[in-house]
């Protein structure tokens, strides 16, 4: 587990974050604590776009992951953000109490690879500043649920779509164009 005070000696880089998120045609990205469909190409896309890399999700997300299908990421390290103090149910999971100190530990190398926000929403809200990229998956349909993104798209003018599938579409989204 990270400790804060382990590394004040190392350089400070800078790593803009990333983001994963999945939703429907009506903006919806949950329900329950849980997706609220079921799609094989994104649960393959977000694997692939998220192994050697470093996931973050509120505890919420964490919490609802854990009920369905245990800590299931093989490749991946986990962080949680919350403002609860300590719970079992994080185990091997680093924890971070705001994005400000997700931020530094990311600033001075803590995590492996990318660090991908993986919601929820109240995540993704906070941390929109500091995403450079966004790797979305559009839903094809309408889905019950209780948890929908607020607009974000106006941020990132850059988009390439990168899979299509009849249930979806993946695509990224960047706030600058890809550099050569």
């Amino acid at each position: 587990m990270w400790n804060p005070g382990d590394d004040d000696d190392e350089p400070i880089i800078h790593r803009p974050f990333h983001a994963i998120l999945a939703m429907d045609e009506d903006r919806v990205i949950g329900k329950d604590g849980y997706l609220p469909w079921k799609v094989k190409e994104d649960l393959r896309w977000f694997r692939k776009t998220t192994t050697g890399n470093t996931i973050v999700m509120g505890s919420t997300t964490w919490r609802g992951i854990l009920a369905k299908h245990g800590p299931a990421f093989p490749g991946r390290h986990v962080v949680v953000l919350t403002r609860g103090k300590g719970d079992p149910s994080w185990g091997e999971a680093d924890v971070v109490h705001s994005i400000d100190e997700l931020l530094e530990s990311t600033r001075r190398g803590a995590f492996p690879g990318q660090v991908i926000i993986a919601g929820g929403v109240q995540v993704f809200t906070e941390a929109m500043p500091h995403i450079e990229k966004m790797y979305l998956t559009q839903i094809v349909g309408h889905h019950p649920g209780d948890i929908w993104m607020p607009a974000f798209e106006s941020e990132f003018p850059c988009v390439e779509t990168l899979e299509e599938h009849p249930t979806c579409t993946m695509k990224l989204l960047s706030r600058a164009p890809a550099t050569p």
